[in-house]
């Protein structure tokens, strides 16, 4: 039998967060999570190819006579929420050519799985992969019967039958290291970040969050659990990727990175003693930076991107979406302890949370204008698939009216920020710096500004998924 599977990602082709096209002028990354998936494959003896429309251009006319040309075991494609309709297309299309091969669906946009098997998969995971592509494969050559399998939905008696879940991997340093490309992570970049490098790789050090944010779909996707690798499995990984890449940058993609504090401070002293000459950035809560000289600490270990989510100064809609308010005070002091030890900060807020009053969008502003971070991301509210709000608040009116009103807001207080004397001389001061590094994303923004301005006048759409507008309100 054919021992060969084929991962699928394809690049959204609608709006994204900021209500705005998505550009590979700033930023062009790995699928950390397609990557764990072939290393998993590899294990049992299967071979496997990634294919990633971001950095390679192909057509569905194409896809399908690549599929065509080779026996596959099965094709598996990520969904998240801006690709989720196109997705079921490829899928449609696939089938109408090869209606036997099997094809499976998982990543953050499958909670729905009905639009997806409809379409023509065969089968829809849930969660956390590894051990769940393991078993598919292993029903795929005929090692297990589908009535073993969990953490999957399929059609079955003219209905859609739903295993039961999939177990949690425990201890996640058992998992293999992912399976990375050496031309993809020399491709790979990210001029978000002012202090970004090449060659650039994607890493996580933890999975899941201990939070119930009422409009993140996180908590449901990993099981509302935090667990974290050895400090000792990160390092190994890190100094594999070393000689074999010469990696640059690391961009940590935990949901939460370092919230254990004693780990966050062993693995900044092993940075610093293996003098790994790497810059790394990531996103972290307010609580585990509380901890007295540790943005320091990780200033020294290569620290030099930090994420923050403020999400909103409404003290209503932080109630609705179960959050902490961040006191200014703590905010304040935590950029500036950032910026001695020369981290970066970008504050994240959401326009149009639920809860939030008339002027919320300008107290948001002006709390990031006075914290003087670096960087600061508006995101428009979106009703994720598995979040509480999704389940609320799905196809009320009230709700697409305000998601519309957000569309060009979100641009223009990007431009109201980054053009605010005060942040404009700072991030020009600090380029300054990094005239190389400037001259790039000069260029980048100008194309990313001028794609933008033609996508909010051109048609409106409500949203980044043409999938999603289609679907029923959930019960």
């Amino acid at each position: 039998m054919n021992k060969r599977a084929l991962l699928v990602y394809l690049a959204p082709e609608s709006d994204d967060f900021f209500g705005i096209r998505p550009t590979k002028e700033l930023k062009t990354t790995p699928k950390l999570g397609l990557q764990y998936l072939c290393a998993v494959l590899e294990e049992k003896g299967i071979k496997t190819e990634l294919l990633d429309q971001s950095y390679v251009s192909f057509s569905m006319e194409e896809l399908v006579l690549r599929l065509k040309k080779t026996p596959w075991l099965f094709v598996g494609f990520y969904s998240a929420y801006s690709v989720g309709g196109k997705v079921v297309r490829s899928i449609q299309e696939i089938k109408k050519e090869l209606k036997d091969l099997p094809i499976i669906v998982g990543g953050p946009g499958c909670f729905c799985p009905d639009e997806y098997l409809s379409g023509g998969c065969d089968f829809v995971c849930h969660g956390e992969g590894e051990r769940t592509i393991a078993d598919l494969a292993d029903y795929f050559e005929g090692k297990r019967s589908k009535g073993d399998l969990k953490g999957v939905s399929y059609f079955e008696h003219g209905g859609i039958k739903h295993a039961p879940p999939q177990d949690l991997i425990q201890d996640l340093d058992t998992l293999p290291f992912p399976k990375r490309d050496k031309e993809q992570v020399e491709k790979s970049f990210n001029f978000q970040w002012f202090d970004s490098a090449r060659p650039f790789i994607n890493m996580v050090a933890s999975r899941g969050c201990p939070f119930s944010c009422a409009y993140c779909a996180s908590c449901n996707f990993w099981g509302n659990r935090y667990r974290s690798r050895s400090v000792a499995n990160v390092m190994r990984e890190i100094e594999e990727c070393k000689k074999l890449y010469q990696i640059k940058f690391i961009s940590f993609h935990d949901d939460v990175f370092g919230l254990n504090r004693e780990w966050l401070r062993s693995f900044c002293e092993k940075m610093i003693a293996g003098k790994h000459d790497i810059r790394w950035a990531c996103m972290m809560h307010f609580t585990s930076l509380e901890d007295p000289g540790i943005l320091e600490l990780m200033g020294n270990a290569g620290c030099v991107g930090l994420v923050l989510g403020v999400q909103s100064v409404s003290a209503r809609a932080l109630r609705m979406s179960q959050r902490t308010p961040v006191s200014p005070v703590l905010l304040n002091e935590i950029v500036r302890k950032a910026k001695q030890a020369n981290i970066m900060v970008k504050l994240q807020f959401i326009l149009g949370l639920p809860g939030e009053e008339q002027d919320t969008d300008e107290q948001n502003l002006a709390l990031a204008i006075k914290a003087r971070s670096h960087y600061v991301f508006f995101y428009k509210f979106l009703m994720l698939e598995g979040s509480s709000f999704f389940k609320e608040f799905y196809g009320k009116e009230e709700m697409l009216l305000k998601w519309e009103k957000t569309r060009g807001w979100a641009l223009l207080l990007h431009l109201r920020f980054y053009l605010h004397p005060v942040i404009f001389f700072q991030n020009l001061l600090f380029l300054g710096r990094r005239l190389p590094q400037a001259v790039r994303i000069f260029f980048s923004v100008l194309l990313y500004l001028g794609r933008t301005f033609l996508f909010v006048l051109g048609p409106k759409r409500h949203h980044g998924c043409d999938l999603i507008d289609d679907r029923k309100n959930p019960s």
